[in-house]
C-alpha cells in the first residue's frame, strides 16, 4: 500500500513501510499486541502508541524501538491509501511479473512438474 491518510492501511498486516507487513517483522510483538485489526491512521492518532497483553522484556521493547524507528518517517498525508504493486512497474499491475514469477520462480530446475502435467501442451510449452 502506497501510504496516504491511513484509513485503509492495515497497520500490522499491509506492506506499507517496506515490502513485508509489520506483522512478519515484528512477529513477536505482534503476538502480544491488543491492536492487531488497527488501521495506520488509528495508530498515528494515539501518537504510534501501541498496547501490549503483558509486560515487555528488554528484548522485547528493543523491538518495539526497532518499530517505531522504522515507522516513523512515514507520514500520514491528506490523499487517500492507495494500492501498490510490488513486483510491477511504478506499483501498476501487469500479468508479465506474475508469469515470470510462476514460470521462472524454480532457477535451476528442469521444471518436469509441468511437462508431466496432464494439461494441453499447447499450455506446457508457454511456461517451460
Amino acid at each position: 500500500m502506497t501510504l496516504g491518510i491511513g484509513e485503509m492501511t492495515d497497520f500490522w498486516g499491509d506492506a506499507w513501510c517496506g515490502i513485508t507487513p509489520l506483522k512478519e517483522k515484528f512477529q513477536e510483538l505482534f503476538a502480544i499486541g491488543n491492536e492487531q485489526k488497527c488501521k495506520v491512521a488509528e495508530v498515528a492518532k494515539r501518537g504510534c502508541r501501541l498496547s501490549f497483553r503483558r509486560w515487555l522484556d528488554e528484548h522485547l521493547q528493543n523491538q518495539l524501538r526497532r518499530l517505531h524507528d522504522l515507522i516513523s518517517p512515514f507520514l500520514v498525508s491528506m490523499v487517500n491509501d492507495t494500492p501498490k504493486w510490488i513486483k510491477g512497474e511504478k506499483g501498476a499491475f501487469s500479468v508479465k511479473p506474475i508469469y515470470k514469477s510462476l514460470c521462472f520462480q524454480e532457477v535451476g530446475t528442469t521444471m518436469s512438474h509441468i511437462w508431466k502435467a496432464k494439461i494441453p501442451l499447447k499450455i506446457k510449452k508457454l511456461c517451460g
